[in-house]
């Protein structure tokens, strides 16, 4: 559902860019983490961290996912129905992390060696900034415009969700 969403109706997005790309690797690194496995130690676990830094390095807000990931592998459900302990599942979040680690450190370890990770960081962090301050009407009018934007292209999705829900009796 979010490769359909994640466009909000904007056919510019329709193309192979980093909001649809990230989602391959991201799927991966979700199948793995939620594999059916009793495994005290899961080796899988840093190709799933690594799928997920693969999707982080394509579109940053990936990290949430990586992030939901980490902490699902930290969950008392999550040991219970593996029947895992609390030391187990530090040692199979920590696996993830080193994945995910490992990779984003190659990847900056390698823009380093070709001398242009300052200019990476640039483009991928600071010059999409948008300066918001109380004066600042730019700011706001892109909020406005693309909070309604958002909202218009996300009403089935809301809609369909909400009437599950209901349905369900589960509000």
């Amino acid at each position: 559902l979010y490769a359909i969403y994640a466009t909000w109706g904007d056919y510019t997005n329709l193309a192979w860019n980093g909001e649809l790309l990230l989602n391959l690797p991201l799927v991966w690194a979700i199948a793995l983490a939620f594999r059916a496995s009793r495994a005290r130690v899961r080796p899988e676990l840093a190709a799933a961290g690594a799928l997920a830094a693969c999707a982080f390095l394509l579109k940053q807000p990936a990290a949430a996912a990586a992030a939901a990931l980490g902490v699902y592998l930290l969950l008392p459900a999550y040991r219970r129905q593996r029947g895992l302990g609390l030391v187990d599942s530090f040692v199979q979040a920590a696996i993830f992390s080193a994945g995910f680690a490992v990779v984003v450190w190659f990847a900056a370890w390698r823009l380093e060696a070709m001398g242009v990770l300052d200019e990476a960081m640039f483009w991928v962090f600071k010059h999409h900034d948008i300066p918001h301050g109380p004066l600042d009407i730019i700011f706001w009018e892109r909020l406005e415009v693309a909070g309604i934007w958002f909202l218009v292209a996300c009403f089935p999705l809301v809609a369909a969700a909400a009437a599950g829900l209901a349905r369900r009796g589960r509000w």
